[in-house]
């Protein structure tokens, strides 16, 4: 993670940069966040025991917390326990999580330890508008362990998402095998991220290469490997809050364990999951460690 911090933002960051509220010992988890908008303040969770805070995306919601939205355009979509679809509350509303008497159980308590330990960066990421491209002329990675050359994704056959930040206004991108012979090429217009087509991954080193508008030299370059799977997880994350969730879970277990051996195939993880409402950029930021000095309001 870089380090570099403006005076003027760190106050602001500071104030963001607290520890998750945690359930009450009694409360089981009702639900996670997955999508936040509106001001500061015209959104929060009022939860029993802690003192009102504005949620995040994959914030653990709890058995009879009250989720207000207080102004028209401000609202908190969340994915609650067993549902078959989101939850949206609209301001001026307010939704209060039903109370089940359900006990917390070690899913729960794995879970939202998980959650808790991410909530700083996510809420660094979520609370401010990371300006990702455009933002500066020099192309910089936003996918964990390509500039190391350490990052590791399962082997298999499937599409990569390859993030990172920059100003031109057109990429290509080229994966490589060590022999030089090209995997897969891609386009790019106005984004700073791509899909690179699916290829049977195995083995390696790949190398991928983000060359800038007509430029014949690369402005990035990283290396992957391909290999086993990350290591499984003892206690299982259930898709009872959606399956959405459920990978961005399993994604953000992975990455804590080796941030960046496997930060790429977290990623993978995420843009592979069917999509239900979660704010991915506040979490694929997250897990790339954006630093603070690249963080603008917007």
């Amino acid at each position: 993670m870089r380090f570099l911090m403006t005076v003027g933002l760190a106050a602001g960051l500071m104030a963001l940069a607290v520890e998750a509220n945690a359930c009450p010992a009694d409360r089981a988890m009702g639900g996670v966040v997955q999508r936040v908008a509106g001001q500061r303040g015209e959104v929060y969770i009022q939860r029993a025991g802690a003192e009102n805070f504005r949620p995040a995306p994959m914030e653990a919601l709890c058995e009879g917390d009250v989720v207000v939205a207080t102004a028209t355009g401000a609202s908190v979509t969340m994915r609650l326990e067993g549902a078959s679809s989101s939850n949206t509350v609209n301001g001026p509303g307010r939704y209060e999580l039903p109370r089940a008497g359900r006990r917390p159980n070690i899913v729960d308590n794995a879970l939202q330890q998980l959650l808790e330990t991410w909530m700083p960066d996510i809420r660094r990421s979520s609370n401010f508008g990371v300006v990702r491209g455009g933002s500066s002329d020099s192309a910089e990675w936003a996918t964990p362990g390509l500039k190391e050359g350490v990052a590791t994704i399962r082997s298999g056959e499937r599409p990569l998402l390859v993030r990172w930040t920059g100003g031109a206004p057109r990429y290509r991108v080229e994966v490589a095998r060590a022999d030089g012979s090209i995997v897969q090429r891609a386009n790019v217009v106005n984004r700073t991220e791509v899909r690179v087509p699916a290829a049977r991954w195995s083995g390696g080193p790949y190398t991928v290469r983000v060359y800038p508008g007509r430029s014949r030299t690369a402005a990035l370059q990283g290396i992957f490997t391909a290999g086993g799977p990350p290591p499984a997880n003892p206690t299982p994350f259930p898709a009872t809050g959606g399956e959405e969730v459920r990978a961005a879970s399993e994604a953000l277990r992975i990455a804590r364990i080796d941030p960046p051996r496997w930060g790429f195939e977290a990623m993978q993880m995420i843009d592979a999951a069917p999509v239900q409402g979660l704010d991915r950029e506040a979490v694929y930021r997250s897990i790339d460690g954006v630093d603070e000095s690249s963080i603008a309001q917007r």
